[in-house]
């Protein structure tokens, strides 16, 4: 079961902790920024070297991977655009039930990241969370230092492990 005033209740919540910044449903004339989005978040993928000729057809492979993914696991999640002064930075997909939210995806671009915005859209999940009660969860590659050290600074903890993500889980207080 899906809470779907979840989200609205985090972009108000945003809106108190980073004005500047806003949160909003993703339309259909935001898929080119998601696109792009996508592309310059996989680092990992444009650093294998492979001929340019190639990559852009393994990318949007991937991202299609990426998209069903979601779908099939997480089939009502919700998807938001991040904007900053009205100009989008980052997207951020999460599937909130009854007991628990799961940050299905959070992406900033590169443009923007390390100014604070994935740390305030965090902190108003947080916040939210903390009224309703809800334990946030969510999975950390182990290849991105910076994004472990944002979710352990928001007080994330390892509940489980692999080889390559370590699932991360956020309690409220009592």
């Amino acid at each position: 079961m899906v809470i779907p005033q979840f989200l609205p209740l985090v972009a108000q919540a945003l809106s108190h902790l980073a004005p500047h910044l806003l949160m909003r449903e993703i339309l259909d004339q935001d898929r080119v920024f998601v696109d792009a989005l996508y592309v310059d978040s996989r680092e990992d993928l444009r650093a294998l070297g492979v001929d340019p000729a190639l990559l852009g057809p393994l990318l949007q492979m991937q991202q299609r991977v990426q998209q069903a993914g979601f779908s099939a696991n997480f089939p009502g999640a919700q998807h938001w655009l991040v904007q900053n002064g009205g100009k989008p930075i980052g997207r951020l997909v999460v599937d909130a039930g009854p007991r628990d939210v799961r940050v299905v995806d959070i992406a900033i671009s590169s443009t923007a990241r390390r100014m604070g915005a994935a740390r305030a859209v965090l902190r108003a999940l947080q916040t939210v969370a903390q009224a309703q009660q809800l334990g946030i969860s969510l999975a950390a590659s182990k290849t991105n230092p910076a994004a472990q050290a944002l979710y352990r600074g928001l007080g994330f903890s390892v509940a489980t492990h692999d080889e390559m993500f370590d699932q991360l889980v956020w309690k409220p207080a009592a």
